[in-house]
C-alpha cells in the first residue's frame, strides 16, 4: 500500500498527544471525526472498543503520506502484529463519521484484551490529551 493512508486516532496519537510528533512530517490532513463505540481509561492511555450502541468516540481522522511506513510505526506503537494473536490492539478498517455528516473509511486500533473490571468508560467519549 504505497501512497496515502487514513487513520482514526483518539488518544496519544491525536495532534498534541504523546506519540503525535512522530508523524508531524507525514501528516497532511486532520479532521474532527467519530466512530461508534466506547473509550476506556486504563493505565494512562485510552482503550477503544467498537460497538453499535448509541455512544460515540471522538477523535481525529488523519491522512498521512508514506502509508506503509506510517502503518509499520503505528503497528509498533500499538502492539499490533498483522499475523499475531497476542496483540495489544488490533488494526481494523472502519467507517469514520465526519462532523459534516459524511463518512470515510480509515484504519483504527481497537483494544484487543478483556476490559471487564480493569478500565472505566470515559462517558464523554473524548480522551483529553
Amino acid at each position: 500500500m504505497a501512497g496515502k493512508v487514513k487513520i482514526f486516532v483518539y488518544g496519544t496519537l491525536k495532534v498534541g498527544g504523546y506519540y503525535a510528533s512522530n508523524f508531524d512530517n507525514v501528516r497532511i490532513d486532520v479532521k474532527r471525526a467519530m466512530v461508534p463505540g466506547k473509550i476506556y481509561d486504563g493505565a494512562g492511555y485510552p482503550r477503544l472498543r467498537l460497538d453499535d450502541d448509541e455512544k460515540l468516540v471522538y477523535g481525529e481522522l488523519h491522512t498521512y503520506e508514506e502509508g506503509d511506513d506510517v502503518l509499520h510505526l503505528m503497528d509498533q506503537i500499538e502492539g499490533y502484529q498483522p499475523k499475531g494473536n497476542n496483540n495489544l490492539y488490533n488494526r481494523k478498517k472502519v467507517k469514520v463519521l465526519l462532523e459534516n455528516g459524511e463518512s470515510e473509511e480509515a484504519y483504527v486500533y481497537e483494544y484487543a484484551s478483556d476490559l471487564s473490571g480493569r478500565a472505566k468508560v470515559v462517558e464523554s467519549g473524548k480522551w483529553e490529551i
